[in-house]
């Protein structure tokens, strides 16, 4: 199968599949071919592209950048700072990530890399469903009590994630174990 991408203003705006029955040789003898194939179809600009990333550095997706310069297809840049790598045709950002084993996300506003503050808490503590709702609101946790498990909900916090199970005491108390991160 040959693959082969629309460009409209530099921009991947679709990708049709040709069969190898109706192309001759290999890229680039046959691009011509399947060109004309795709413009019997659809009009517009169209550029073979590998599947298997043999020629114009990778294959082309949707909403890709196609770089006429360098021939090649290029993923769009996560934001407006980042550089192209002419080496590797991926953008990247201005400044280095720290290699310090912490976790990082990019904050396009200061142009810098922010560290990831996780805090994990682990709480274990006998409730029933009444006194949990009843501590912690019924908003907070959503528990499922034939799994004895309960997941956070509440959408306007600062709490990223959550985990937890619960176990039956056998006494109409379930022992709860939470673990939480926070942003």
């Amino acid at each position: 199968m040959a693959h082969f991408a629309k460009i409209e203003n530099n921009i991947v705006t679709q990708i049709i599949v040709i069969s190898n029955e109706e192309l001759v040789g290999d890229f680039p003898e046959n691009e011509r071919i399947g060109i004309e194939i795709c413009n019997s179809l659809i009009e517009g600009d169209w550029k073979q592209t590998s599947y298997n990333n043999n020629f114009r550095v990778r294959f082309a997706g949707i909403g890709y950048e196609y770089n006429a310069e360098h021939d090649a297809f290029i993923v769009p840049s996560l934001y407006p700072s980042w550089v192209l790598n002419l080496e590797t045709f991926i953008y990247e950002a201005p400044v280095a990530m720290p290699e310090d084993g912490k976790k990082y996300v990019w904050s396009e506003d200061n142009l810098n890399w922010e560290e990831i503050i996780i805090m994990e808490t682990t709480l274990t503590q006998d409730y029933t469903q009444e006194q949990l709702d009843e501590n912690y609101g019924d908003d907070l946790f959503i528990h499922d009590a034939l799994t004895q498990s309960f997941q956070y909900a509440n959408p306007e916090s600062d709490i990223i994630g959550s985990a937890g199970g619960s176990e039956d005491n056998g006494d109409g108390t379930y022992t709860y174990t939470i673990t939480i991160e926070y942003e």
